[in-house]
């Protein structure tokens, strides 16, 4: 706004809202992503539980822990840096696959 002495001022009234909605978004965006980890999680773990091999041996194991490294390193960067993850964490899952 600006006033007839040609001020410029904020409607902090009217913002608010807009500010609190975008607050609102990037909190369910948030609570998506870390839905994604805890199901990456659950699905890693889940294939460790079961003992299942993909024939590849001690390469994939070496890959796979590589991977488990990397996602937990990304994941502990994001959050302590409040950015968005580089990958979606599901897709690294597929190495396991």
């Amino acid at each position: 706004m600006t006033d007839r002495d040609g001020y410029k001022s904020v409607d902090y009234a009217a913002v608010t809202p807009i500010l609190v909605e975008a607050i609102k978004a990037q909190q369910r965006k948030i609570d998506s992503q870390q839905r994604e980890i805890d199901e990456a999680h659950r699905a890693i773990f889940a294939r460790l539980r079961s003992g299942k091999s993909d024939g590849r041996g001690a390469h994939a194991h070496q890959e796979f822990w590589h991977c488990l490294h990397w996602m937990i390193h990304a994941a502990v960067n994001a959050l302590a840096s409040k950015k968005v993850m580089p990958a979606k964490i599901s897709s690294w899952a597929l190495v396991i696959d």
